[in-house]
């Protein structure tokens, strides 16, 4: 039995996203110019155990999806609602309190963030980093709603492909 591993990449640009699957060697891009890129790796060991990898910025997204969704069917069609509700302007804000980490969705974002850090915090004071021992990336990171929904997407589709 080997490893399983998709690689993806979402691109975001104003209003329109695209996602392209990757080669597993691939890593690098060449941004066009005011896109960002959500780069995301999703993988099972030999074991089974699943993991996520993402780009630098993105970590607590991979912690809190490994964390707070993982193989966890009932999450998913949830989120999928919020995000409707959000891209139809049903609703301002959905907000989804985890064991370690937070979910703030917006109708451009999503935030993620550790549980023991405030949202609204402009800059994580560097005494309660220490204490919980790891850097800014890993306790919040971002990224815009339809990169968000596009990752979901295919953190399903793989989840299923066991």
């Amino acid at each position: 039995m080997g490893l399983l591993c998709f690689s993806y990449a979402s691109i975001s640009g104003g209003n329109s996203c695209s996602l392209a699957r990757i080669p597993h060697s691939s890593w690098s891009f060449i941004p066009l110019e005011g896109r960002k890129f959500l780069e995301f790796e999703f993988r099972r060991d030999v074991t089974g155990e699943l993991a996520a990898s993402f780009s630098m910025g993105h970590e607590a997204i991979a912690a809190w999806l490994l964390e707070e969704v993982g193989s966890r069917k009932a999450v998913l069609p949830d989120l999928y609602s919020a995000i409707s509700q959000l891209q139809n302007c049903e609703r301002w804000e959905y907000l989804r309190d985890g064991q370690e980490y937070n979910l703030r969705l917006t109708r451009s974002e999503a935030e993620i963030c550790n549980a023991q850090i405030d949202f609204e915090a402009d800059d994580i004071d560097a005494d309660q980093c220490e204490g919980l021992g790891f850097y800014d990336d890993e306790a919040r990171s971002s990224c815009g709603l339809d990169d968000f929904l596009n990752m979901l997407q295919e953190w399903e589709r793989f989840v299923r492909s066991r």
